[in-house]
């Protein structure tokens, strides 16, 4: 893995520094622009320094998080090809803050989560304030801070939508809305949103629009763009500190926070943490750190479906703005269409407008492929759109259980991010989203088999369309009685509840500490002696092997016993004693921390004759990343 060198806000790095990029806000080389808009020219407050470092550092790390490519987006990529490491020498106003090992380790942290990739931060003293306005923008007759003022991370999504419309309605706050503005089609619809509930709402909106922009001299090469939400929270922590809130908000359904992988090979922009509960709860401990007093980054809708968080809308009788919004993730986008139809932000979008019974009110004429009908291209988008349905009927069918078990890994890193929740009720919650979540999509689907049953039965549908690939697909469970004479190949039923002990997925996040010789696994911690170390690390050296190879999971190679024998100069009995120990250690620690009953071969597996592998479903991770 290679590492990026970036030096920002001050001259150029010295000769020896190959590689290394110059980033800049102010100044003839500036290659970075910034505008935070001036709504009138009303300027209150004066921005501390500490809050313009702040925001210049969030912009530096978003810029260069756009010029780095990742590699490939399936799973035997996501290790060195997929994860980047980045080196930041950042100018700043007051660096003796920056500096301190609080702050730094968190901001590490935040964004090594965020992102999955490594960062690291020296933070020199300024010679010249780089370009900032001294003052921020309130318009005129609200030139008081008020204490009640609430602001929220405004997309110009459903979701931020949905969470204006609630807190101008449910309470008498005045909302203080604050936009990224990342493509001129997207701030069009954000500004047209805003004007509407501003309209509603005399003097209790204010809209904050901050556009960052790369010169042409920079490379825009990389579209995840994971460290948006940084930049995002960044903007709306300076809004609030100016404005005297102790919090700011994110609005996002619990379905895309959570975020559960819909299958071992998507990675990608699906996998995106952006609003994940740990995400928010790192964010909070880096913004109380920086700014030194209780602060909030909350997110609502944590235990909605998008669904639900559409019905509110509907609710407050605000149901006319849903085709104002914007949810599509391809910004870039041209065309009369504001929805690609492909992307796992427009299928969650459409779905959840069909299962809050409000179609009539987001037309499908506004999306380039139609969810059901349309055909879709074989490979990528017709897979991420069939697999994103396989897992959410799959959720119906999970015992609280078999749910936990499935996705420990991904359950256990929320476990510390709710404050006075105890882990039984955050798994439960979780559950109870997930369940009716893939209720909602059956019920979508459900309602499309009786709408076009005759084209079903007499196929003409499109062959690459998602109504017929789910229909083909035998794994997915179809009532056949919803068509009248029924259809060959047609699924079964819903089967009995599924308590199976799932140990298949990717919940396994394993580290290996080579400075202290420790075996580390998220959510459970250390496991294993230094006599285990030397063993896993065998084991770990091999897989990383098979996975740089890009070799299926199941053609993950074993290693021969007689070589773990002779590396670790062992006979074979104290070598099974040694493997069984471990995995009886390792299961021991999850059903203690976590609640959890773990297979024997959830990390080690073994085959006769064959030998030992790490299991390929497990994924290897830095031991700073571990829970």
């Amino acid at each position: 893995m290679s590492e990026r060198l970036f030096y920002c806000g001050i001259a150029p790095p010295p000769r020896d520094a190959s590689g290394a990029t110059q980033l800049m806000l102010s100044g003839s080389e500036r290659n970075i622009n910034r505008d935070i808009e001036v709504i009138t020219a009303q300027m209150v407050n004066d921005v501390p320094d500490h809050l313009c470092d702040l925001l210049d550092i969030a912009t530096y790390v978003f810029v260069a998080d756009r010029m780095v490519r990742r590699g490939g987006l399936t799973l035997p990529n996501m290790g060195s090809d997929w994860r980047r490491r980045f080196r930041f020498v950042i100018a700043v106003r007051e660096p003796e803050l920056w500096n301190t090992p609080e702050v730094n380790t968190a901001l590490q942290k935040l964004l090594a989560f965020l992102s999955e990739d490594i960062y690291h931060f020296k933070f020199v003293k300024s010679g010249e304030v780089p370009q900032f306005p001294s003052r921020l923008p309130l318009r005129s007759g609200d030139a008081t801070p008020r204490r009640h003022d609430q602001v929220l991370l405004f997309s110009g999504g459903l979701d931020s939508l949905a969470g204006a419309v609630r807190e101008l309605f449910q309470t008498e706050h005045r909302v203080v809305l604050v936009s990224h503005r990342s493509s001129d089609w997207i701030f069009s619809r954000q500004k047209l949103l805003a004007q509407h509930l501003a309209d509603q709402f005399r003097g209790r909106v204010l809209h904050f629009p901050v556009a960052v922009t790369m010169t042409r001299v920079l490379p825009d090469v990389e579209y995840t763009q994971r460290t948006r939400t940084f930049l995002f929270s960044a903007i709306g922590c300076v809004f609030a500190e100016m404005l005297g809130c102790d919090q700011i908000r994110f609005f996002e359904n619990g379905i895309m926070s959570f975020n559960l992988p819909i299958a071992p090979q998507v990675v990608g922009s699906r996998a995106t943490r952006s609003t994940h509960p740990r995400v928010l709860a790192d964010m909070t401990s880096f913004a109380r750190h920086v700014l030194c007093r209780p602060f909030e980054v909350t997110n609502p809708f944590i235990w909605l479906t998008k669904a639900e968080v559409i019905r509110l809308i509907d609710k407050h009788g605000q149901a006319d703005l849903i085709p104002h919004s914007i949810s599509c993730t391809r910004v870039r986008k041209t065309g009369p269409r504001a929805h690609c139809g492909e992307c796992a932000q427009c299928l969650h979008r459409r779905f959840a407008v069909l299962a809050a019974g409000l179609a009539n009110k987001d037309p499908d004429t506004d999306y380039e492929v139609e969810l059901l009908l349309d055909p879709r291209e074989n490979g990528g988008p017709r897979s991420m759109a069939l697999s994103l349905v396989s897992s959410a009927l799959e959720f119906p069918r999970l015992s609280a259980e078999g749910f936990m078990n499935r996705y420990m890994g991904e359950i256990s890193r929320t476990l510390n991010a709710f404050a006075g929740e105890t882990p039984e009720s955050i798994v439960r919650q979780a559950y109870e989203l997930h369940h009716r979540y893939g209720v909602e999509i059956r019920g979508v689907l459900e309602d499309a088999f009786r709408q076009h049953a005759p084209e079903i039965i007499g196929n003409t549908l499109a062959p690459s369309c998602l109504l017929e690939a789910v229909v083909a697909d035998g794994r997915i469970d179809i009532d056949s009685s919803l068509l009248p004479d029924g259809r060959a190949g047609l699924g079964h039923a819903q089967a009995e509840l599924d308590t199976r002990n799932y140990r298949h997925s990717s919940q396994i996040l394993l580290a290996l500490d080579q400075d202290r010789r420790r075996i580390l696994i998220d959510g459970i911690g250390e496991v294993g002696t230094t006599s285990d170390f030397e063993m896993v690390g065998i084991l770990v050296d091999q897989h990383r092997r098979d996975r740089a190879a890009e070799l299926r999971p199941n053609s993950f190679k074993f290693v021969p016993t007689e070589i773990l024998l002779d590396a670790l100069a062992v006979d074979e009995v104290p070598l099974r004693q040694r493997i069984s120990k471990f995995r009886k250690r390792i299961r021991e620690r999850a059903l203690e921390h976590l609640g959890v009953l773990l297979s024997k071969d959830a990390v080690i597996q073994n085959k006769s004759r064959s030998g030992y592998r790490l299991n390929p479903a497990v994924r290897l991770i830095d031991p700073g990343e571990v829970e």
